[in-house]
């Protein structure tokens, strides 16, 4: 070989050498570089298992720790399951019963939304029995995420308010009436003895049972324990598991309170107090349509449906007092029985969409008097059906009893009676007189006009829709004035 072909082959070994050596570094560095970016990827994965772990209340750090706490979090889901649910499963007793003394009942103290339902729940695991107040726990889904779903963030948070908020609650109890023994001076407010008491002995969130750790004060334990006898009052709970608003929650316990008598008074500034609405609503019109009105919608689906009077005082502008007027609770039901033979049609359609029985005789009773025929109903309870199949309304049962009652559908009614009769439909024949009291025609008279329904005026109005009927002006022996039509 000569020296040529020698230095060129000892050349091309050398350059071999050479990117051997050079791809050798090559693959180290980009193992390197692979097995830095795993390292920070495994770092990554494991700061967010350390925080993982944290989240579920350790600070462990190897991987199948975590898992083992997963399996502890996926027990305590089930097991929170298990006690989720409990208010509402013996809801459905109709004989459970919660029972406060009276003293508590008309005591002053507001509750936000999330304070009631604690409350509620707090009142459904005393028993008849104790004699002492025990620590209970209350599932999380009992107060947040009612629907089902899985509670968030921003609902740890509400109910950590919560529970800062209602601890820290005290309770205003009268203990003694009012003294009567001198005449009061302009704007001195008799107060009667009176004491301040803390609701709650503690509260806390406990993540090994997914609830509420609470415990009433000793405080309150005469206003709760060992009602047999006494000045207590008592309700079902399922009919308190109808009710939304807190404040529809505090008046059905002050109504229930007089449940034998059918009816109740409060001052305005008087029932303001007990709600704890002291500093709320200067105008009576936002307390009526934002506390009166929402009650009494929802109180329409219980056995405690009201309806009630504003009252002024002589001398004194503005209004002074609510008269609560409702169906009395105590004595026989003089409803009959669903699907009798004797039950009217008109009823078995308020059953049907589950109109409260208070409801169905308040209802009743205006038919006796002759307010509308039962017909009206049915005509209400059909075009509401209507509204809300197309959605423009949700709970429909509060929807008709609202509209039988303020008979926002009556001059409706009444047109289409007209129609009905002039095309030549017969119309059935009642041995009783079709009687409208001239107070409620007044009435749809106003409602039409300001839903622009007509621009005639009344005397108008009562010719068209009443006497060209055949309805005439009668007044009883004690001058109430009515349209009456009587029937051959």
């Amino acid at each position: 070989m000569s020296k040529r072909e020698q230095k060129a082959r000892s050349a091309g070994t050398k350059s071999t050498n050479c990117l051997a050596v050079k791809g050798t570094k090559s693959t180290k560095h980009r193992n390197r570089k692979h097995d830095k970016q795993g390292t920070e990827s495994t770092k990554r994965n494991k700061k967010h298992e350390i925080q993982s772990c944290k989240r579920i209340g350790t600070g462990g750090e190897h991987p199948l720790k975590l898992v083992f706490l997963l399996s502890i979090v996926h027990l305590r889901h089930e097991n929170s399951a298990i006690m989720q649910g409990n208010l509402f499963s013996e809801a459905q007793n109709p004989s459970k019963l919660l029972v406060q003394r009276n003293d508590l009942v008309n005591a002053r103290f507001g509750f936000t939304t999330l304070e009631m339902r604690l409350f509620m729940a707090m009142l459904s695991r005393i028993r008849r029995e104790d004699t002492e107040f025990h620590e209970v726990f209350i599932p999380v889904r009992e107060i947040i995420a009612l629907s089902g779903r899985r509670p968030s963030r921003n609902d740890y948070d509400q109910l950590e308010r919560m529970c800062d908020k209602i601890t820290s609650k005290k309770l205003t109890i009268r203990t003694s009436a009012p003294p009567r023994r001198r005449k009061r001076r302009v704007g001195e407010e008799d107060m009667g003895d009176f004491e301040k008491i803390p609701l709650m002995a503690y509260a806390s969130y406990s993540s090994e049972h997914c609830a509420l750790k609470v415990r009433f004060n000793d405080y309150v334990r005469d206003h709760l324990l060992q009602l047999n006898e006494g000045n207590f009052t008592q309700v079902e709970l399922i009919q308190l598991l109808k009710l939304k608003s807190s404040h529809s929650f505090r008046i059905y316990w002050l109504l229930k309170q007089r449940g034998e008598y059918g009816e109740r008074t409060f001052g305005v500034d008087e029932l303001k107090c007990l709600l704890g609405l002291e500093e709320d609503y200067p105008k009576f019109s936002m307390f009526r349509i934002r506390v009166l009105k929402v009650a009494q919608r929802e109180l329409a689906q219980t056995n405690l449906a009201f309806e009630f009077e504003e009252k002024n005082l002589t001398g004194m502008t503005g209004v002074q007092e609510i008269r609560f007027v409702f169906t009395k609770l105590k004595g026989k039901n003089s409803l009959p029985e669903p699907g009798g033979a004797e039950t009217p049609k008109w009823m078995e359609a308020l059953r049907a969409i589950e109109v409260s029985e208070a409801s169905i005789l308040a209802v009743g009773q205006r038919i006796e008097l002759g307010h509308f025929d039962p017909d009206y109903v049915l005509f209400v309870i059909a075009e509401l059906k209507k509204r809300k199949e197309a959605g423009k309304i949700t709970t429909l049962a509060g929807y008709v009893v609202d509209a039988i009652k303020n008979d926002y559908k009556l001059p409706e009614y009444l047109v289409r009676l007209q129609k009905r009769q002039s095309v030549g439909q017969p119309k059935e024949k009642k041995a009783e007189p079709v009687i409208y009291l001239m107070t409620d025609v007044r009435a749809g008279y106003d409602l039409a006009v300001k839903r622009k329904q007509t621009i005639e005026s009344f005397e108008e109005y009562l010719q068209r829709i009443y006497l060209a009927q055949g309805f005439q002006i009668e007044k009883n022996r004690l001058g109430i004035e009515a349209v009456v039509k009587r029937t051959s």
